[in-house]
Formats: C-alpha cells, structure tokens, sequence
C-alpha cells in the first residue's frame, strides 16, 4: 500500500486534468498535468473513477518505468499504483524520483489508460483528491482535489449526438475527402482501431447501423460508399 507523502505547507499548484474522450470498447487516456514554472520532483493522488470506466492496468506497470505514461521531460521517474479504501474504484497513484536528480517541467506529468465498460453515451467526472507533490529540496505540499470531465462515446458516433446513423458515416466519407466537419471524434471513427480513418472505417460503421447494435439507427444505408467518397 503506497503512503503519502509527509505534507510541509500547503502551496497552490497549478495540477489538472483536461477534458477526456473515452469511445466503448477501445482504450482511452486520462491525463495529469502541471502547469506551473516551478520544478517538482514527485508527485501522488487519489484517482476516483466513476461507473463504467476501469483502469487498463496492463498499460501501467507498477515499479517499472514507462515512457508511455510519464512524459519524456520526466525521465528517470518510476509509476506505481495501488487500489484504495473499500469501494474498489480509487487508485493511489505515484510518480516519483529515483535519483533525486530529476524534476517534472511544465506539461502533462503522467496518461493513464482507461476503458469505458458499459454502452451508454454519458457525461462522468473522475475525482482526483489527495494531492501532493515535493519539490527538488523534498519539501512536500498538497492541493485539495480536482475533476477530470469524461465524455464516453459510442463506437460510430462520430459526430457525438449520441446515436449512429448516417450522418457519421457521411462525417467520415468528408474526412477522407479533405472535408473537416466539426464535432469529429477520432476514436468513435476508427472502428478498425488501426489509428486510421479510411473506407475500412465507413463499412464498420454501416455494419453497426445494419444490426441496430450499440445504440444505433437499424436501417439499411443506401447510399453507396463509391458516391459518398466521389468529390463531385
């Protein structure tokens, strides 16, 4: 079980986690991030994340660096984690130090892998509490909590109205045009999850319509793929 970290003064940081995208079924990212000039060399939370959203514990390996999930400007620092309390849904995560010779700089500190479990279209909040962080002389200090805001996104729903229809693979056939059409959700898009969008993408798409699966619209797309994809 991780402790934390011996608290000095409180000192109010600069820590947050932007805006995340989780789409069902794939692997999304939570960031931590620091936006402050002043250099600190360890830092630790409690990560509360709402129902329907796990942890991908196989992309966060416990004692082990990983330049995955901790920046590049933080080498040198190892990532571990642990659950917390008897919910089942807190992690206590650190990032700290090994040679007392390494500082954090301005920027996201560490990404961590979620999944979304459940087939809905929601709004959540992921609480991060317990803050503390120690800077190069090893002082600590603690910030409160904040949230980090999830949208979780069903795979199709490319233009996150909630459903999937035609009009997400009409999103898609724009993109490969040249056509940017806004809001677009790269992961809702990539159906072949192969960090593309391509025809691959639209007829994965136009096979969750057919079925009616997941939320979508059950009708036959008659439109044929060739003519959405025709610039003229």
């Amino acid at each position: 079980m991780l402790a934390l970290l011996s608290m000095g003064s409180v000192f109010a940081q600069d820590f947050s986690g932007p805006d995340a995208k989780v789409v069902t079924s794939r692997k999304g990212v939570l960031k931590v991030q620091l936006s402050s000039t002043t250099s600190y060399r360890d830092l630790q939370f409690d990560l509360a994340l709402p129902s329907g959203i796990t942890l991908v514990t196989e992309s966060v390996s416990p004692e082990t660096p990983d330049a995955t999930n901790v920046k590049e400007a933080a080498a040198g620092h190892v990532i571990a984690y642990n659950p917390v309390g008897t919910e089942g849904n807190v992690v206590r995560f650190a990032v700290y130090d090994q040679t007392g010779g390494n500082a954090f700089t301005d920027g996201v500190l560490i990404e961590i892998p979620v999944q979304a479990t459940d087939a809905f279209t929601a709004n959540a909040v992921a609480n991060v509490t317990n803050v503390v962080t120690s800077d190069a002389l090893a002082v600590s200090y603690a910030k409160d909590s904040f949230d980090i805001s999830i949208l979780v996104n069903l795979l199709g729903d490319v233009n996150e109205d909630g459903k999937v229809n035609v009009t997400d693979i009409m999103a898609v056939a724009s993109r490969i045009k040249g056509v940017e059409t806004t809001p677009f959700n790269e992961g809702a898009a990539d159906y072949t999850n192969d960090e593309k969008v391509n025809v691959t993408d639209i007829m994965g798409i136009a096979t969750i319509i057919k079925s009616g699966s997941a939320g979508a619209k059950a009708f036959v797309v008659e439109i044929p793929i060739e003519n959405m994809l025709d610039p003229q």
